[in-house]
């Protein structure tokens, strides 16, 4: 019984961080990202507003308003972009991230191209860490949660890619035996 609590905490603990990885990296996506799903704007955008939230009580910091503001109005032009798309019959993956406007064009592999992302604003935030201490710390935290995430993300897909090719010779093998009788 101990076992099965200690799995389900961690699972828990598991949920929390992936869900404020995915909220403190929709914090800067909206800026950076074009045609993302329907989805993809819920839950990370909902966990982005309270950790906007908490970074300004956090730091006092004029200009992270200022940046919440403009994501704001960011993600409500996503939304309508995405509202007009549906209602022209345009169809895409509802938890489709975004395609990285600045880092799409270098890397032919987009998963590579969001890594690049997140690495180009950890060096931002770098860079500027002395003018611009708070924003330079929320923009490094935003680049690690989408590398972070981008790392999950390719674990998952080869996880998903072996399970698929398991299940294509298990199937295969299925056939032959059914062929057989």
């Amino acid at each position: 019984m101990q076992e099965k609590k200690a799995g389900f905490q961690d699972d828990a603990v598991r949920g929390l961080m992936l869900i404020l990885a995915y909220g403190q990296a929709a914090c800067v996506t909206p800026f950076t990202r074009i045609d993302a799903g329907a989805q993809a704007m819920t839950i990370p955008i909902v966990a982005a507003a309270v950790l906007y939230w908490f970074w300004i009580l956090g730091t006092h910091s004029e200009a992270i308003i200022g940046f919440a503001l403009a994501w704001f109005v960011c993600v409500l032009f996503h939304r309508v972009q995405r509202l007009k798309k549906w209602m022209n019959g345009e169809e895409g993956h509802s938890w489709y991230v975004g395609y990285p406007i600045f880092t799409g064009w270098l890397v032919k592999d987009e998963r590579y191209a969001r890594g690049l992302e997140g690495l180009l604003m950890v060096t931002f935030g770098l860079i500027f860490e002395a003018p611009l201490h708070p924003v330079s710390h929320f923009v490094m935290a935003s680049g690690a949660s989408i590398i972070f995430i981008e790392s999950l993300m390719g674990e998952a897909d080869k996880k998903r890619r072996r399970a698929m090719a398991d299940a294509q010779i298990e199937a295969r093998w299925t056939i032959q035996q059914m062929e057989r009788r």
